[in-house]
């Protein structure tokens, strides 16, 4: 799934214009990015979560002259996705009522 499929789905789904769907998921963008930015760890539960890890200082190697090079300390992103549920396993009494709650939110 591409961008314009994302937008055109979120647009169905929500019975919003495409325009505005594009603008909710441009400013969910804007929020994570400059949320990881901070260093603070994004989590939305059953889908994924987005945090900010150091990365330790290490020793590479120069790929032409095999040179050892010094590689700095620094930030990577950690993306983590939700276990993708079993079909064949009971929802639980709360798993329902979230899944109300956002049949609702998404149908409004």
């Amino acid at each position: 799934m591409n961008r314009n499929e994302l937008v055109a789905g979120v647009a169905q789904k929500a019975g919003i214009p495409r325009n505005q769907a594009e603008k909710v998921l441009d400013a969910l963008g804007d929020v994570v990015t400059e949320a990881v930015h901070k260093g603070d760890k994004v989590s939305l539960t059953g889908l994924l979560s987005i945090e900010r890890v150091l990365r330790a200082p290490r020793t590479g190697r120069n790929p032409q002259t095999g040179e050892p090079l010094a590689i700095p300390a620094g930030y990577s992103v950690r993306l983590s996705c939700a276990p993708f549920p079993d079909p064949r396993s009971p929802l639980q009494e709360a798993d329902r009522v979230a899944l109300a709650v956002v049949g609702r939110v998404l149908h409004r």
